[in-house]
């Protein structure tokens, strides 16, 4: 076992389980681990200091080991899935991703001479699959029954087939599929509400590992797996696997995975803004789940904050938290997710983002006293998948267009009417989610990244149009995180965080005028989403804290 880091995310095992194929944050390198002694060798060869939005993802080893099928990212528009040599030898490109199209590695075929990967699409369309060749690069697609719900996906035991999870309508779970080549769809397991998902085989192939809740708690699983389909009772292999993210089998038998432990909480402080100093220390608001909630947000006279639970992964809820007396309302959805809730109208009301469990992703009006959910506008419709920002009043929102090299705009809720206000230069990105709109409805700020000057800038533009202005730019390795920016109650100001290396946060006073900013003094600490009160003096803030460690159980088989 060994604890991940910041610095550092696990990706693959190897076959033989010597080693682990890591990226390594400071430059997004993919490199590799020695599990014994810990040694580290670097793959790919970006230099200290250029990094720019990411590096190597989705790290898959071809059966033999000796080959590594991966995507870089050089932006976040700019990607390919490549082939390099474990010895970091021969590392060549099998296919260009694009915005529209992007191609994931899921898995090797048993031969080594296809990979199998998952098919985005910007338009939030269903998941698909395809095969891609080693050789060229040249894609297959593989046909599968239309509104079927992707979830996780490997080889058939033979390789000519694949196995693939299937998220049922209605939370009732997921079921796992074989698909031939030839077309033919058998369910291999299914039940009436478990949450069963592919993991992998086992060495020789004929034992099918997948996680269910069948026992009421996530578990290690394994059925036996012919021509005919599954033979006998799946047999239950690990009786708890609770927050494990299985990585990959080794030929041994072995079975490594992440076991995760984050944490985020919602705090509150006290701030003397004219003096520049914290009046009360960071309490969180809720010491019942601890580690469980985000994305806060102020109502409109600031006597109640609203941010999200995921207590209970089964019914994800939003808490309304009265600062007046401390108590708290929870109001729960079935629904796969809801998350970063804004008042609307005055308070009557909450726009969220959330996916039913049909599948359908989108902004959702929820009525604050009942709780009652109600699609305002799909992700597809809306040609928008992040939350944006409301207008108090809930008739106008902001938002950045899916793809965000269209820019930001407005929508006009009651004659559906939508304004450009904002388009990039190719040369800056506006995808981080860090809209604010003042508290008079003027102006609106946003965050642009200059990744190839390594820069990041608080932007304004007026709310119904208008020239853009640059207020405030920082230079890596500062960034702005999410929700980095909020108004204060005159709409004179911005209070923006600063985040070093993503871990320690600053808070900064900035003049909406472009005088001198000046700093807050504030513990250490990451920040993110911060929101200060109508009161103009207190914050509200979701404070990460990602923990991680790395197991191999062996002889689990």
């Amino acid at each position: 076992m060994f604890a991940e880091e910041d610095s550092v995310s696990v990706r693959s095992p190897s076959p033989d389980g010597r080693v682990l194929a890591m990226t390594s944050w400071d430059t997004g390198n993919l490199v590799l681990r020695d599990v014994k002694t810990g040694s580290i060798r670097r793959l790919t060869h970006q230099p200290p200091g250029s990094r720019t939005y990411a590096g190597g993802f989705n790290v898959r080893f071809s059966p033999d080991g000796r080959q590594i099928v991966y995507v870089w990212a050089s932006s976040r528009t700019d990607s390919e899935v490549r082939v390099i040599g474990a010895d970091g030898t021969g590392d060549r490109l099998l296919y260009n991703n694009s915005l529209e199209r992007s191609a994931t590695p899921l898995d090797w075929s048993p031969d080594g001479t296809k990979i199998l990967v998952s098919l985005g699409a910007l338009d939030n369309t269903a998941r698909q699959l395809a095969t891609m060749s080693v050789a060229n690069g040249s894609m297959q697609p593989i046909q599968i029954s239309g509104g079927t719900q992707l979830g996780s996906a490997v080889f058939g035991a033979d390789g000519n087939s694949i196995v693939f999870t299937v998220r049922k309508a209605k939370n009732l779970g997921g079921e796992i599929h074989r698909l031939t080549f030839g077309g033919a769809d058998v369910i291999l397991i299914s039940s009436a509400s478990n949450n069963d998902s592919v993991i992998g085989w086992s060495p020789d192939r004929r034992r099918l590992i997948f996680s269910s809740d069948r026992r009421g708690q996530s578990g290690i699983w394994a059925a036996t797996v012919s021509e005919g389909g599954v033979e006998g009772e799946p047999q239950e292999l690990v009786p708890d696997a609770q927050n494990w993210a299985p990585l990959g089998i080794t030929r041994s038998g072995g079975l490594f995975y992440r076991h995760d432990a984050d944490a985020v909480d919602v705090y509150t402080s006290v701030l003397d803004l004219d003096g520049g100093r914290m009046v009360s220390a960071p309490q969180r608001v809720m010491d019942r789940f601890v580690g469980s909630y985000a994305y806060p947000n102020w109502s409109e006279d600031g006597s109640r904050l609203l941010f999200g639970s995921s207590h209970d992964r089964r019914q994800p809820s939003l808490v309304i938290h009265d600062m007046r007396n401390g108590k708290n309302k929870e109001l729960k959805f079935n629904f796969r997710n809801i998350s970063r809730a804004q008042w609307v109208e005055h308070g009557r009301a909450v726009m969220a983002l959330g996916e039913t469990t049909d599948g359908v992703q989108g902004h959702f009006r929820i009525n604050s006293s009942t709780g009652d959910a109600n699609l305002f506008r799909s992700s597809k419709d809306l040609e928008a998948d992040t939350e944006g920002v409301w207008s108090s009043d809930g008739k106008t929102h902001f938002n950045r267009f899916s793809d965000f090299r269209r820019g930001i705009f407005s929508l006009n809720v009651e004659t559906g009417e939508r304004r450009i206000l904002y388009v990039p230069p190719p040369e800056l990105d506006v995808a981080t989610e860090n809209l604010a709109l003042s508290p008079d409805g003027r102006t609106l700020a946003f965050h642009a990244r200059n990744d190839a000057a390594k820069s990041a800038s608080l932007m304004l533009v007026p709310a119904n149009g208008g020239e853009p202005r640059t207020l405030l730019t920082i230079h890596r390795p500062e960034a702005f995180i999410f929700g980095s920016f909020t108004w204060t109650p005159d709409s004179r100001q911005i209070l923006a965080v600063r985040t070093r290396d993503n871990r320690v946060s600053e808070i900064w006073r900035v003049p909406a005028d472009g005088s001198t900013p000046s700093k807050i003094d504030f513990p250490a600490m990451r920040i993110a989403c911060l929101r200060l009160s109508p009161d103009g003096k207190t914050i509200a803030f979701m404070r990460p804290q990602w923990r991680s460690e790395m197991w191999m159980i062996q002889n689990f088989l």
